[in-house]
């Protein structure tokens, strides 16, 4: 008789974290610690490696990399739903080269086949890199409160 496997069943085989939460990154050693857990919206660690989305760029988080309060805001809104989106499943691709700060790019496919990076930007939460004005994301909303 075949065996026969359902589909979550080989989710839980492909994705990685099919069953838990991803963690906000906190604390030093990552690397040698193994975590998974997400940096901000376009910046994550799976199992002790960083990764940059090499197709997209979200907002800044920190102060020093914001270039004003909407751009942190928006930052925080794309981290935690990074953070969500990977929750559900997720598989790191990597490309096979670094980009700036020695992260490898890579993009991030969800378990419901969709990628995260894209749903991002759809959610205008992301803009893909490299369009113009992706590093702005103060212009983009003006006036805006959160």
């Amino acid at each position: 008789m075949p065996l026969r496997f359902s589909t979550t069943f080989v989710v839980a085989i492909l994705f990685t974290g099919s069953a838990a939460a991803i963690e906000i990154c906190s604390g030093g050693n990552r690397a040698a610690r193994g975590v998974t857990c997400v940096v901000d919206g376009d910046t994550w660690w799976d199992r002790g490696v960083k990764y940059r989305h090499a197709q997209i760029n979200a907002p800044e988080i920190s102060k020093r990399g914001a270039f004003c309060e909407i751009e942190r805001r928006l930052g925080v809104l794309a981290r935690d739903r990074l953070q969500e989106l990977m929750s559900g499943g997720f598989q790191t691709i990597p490309l096979g080269v670094k980009g700036a700060y020695g992260r490898e790019l890579a993009t991030i496919k969800l378990s419901n086949g969709m990628e995260a990076g894209a749903v991002l930007v759809e959610e205008r939460l992301a803009r893909i890199y490299g369009t113009p004005g992706h590093k702005s994301f103060c212009r983009r909303y003006p006036g805006v409160q959160f």
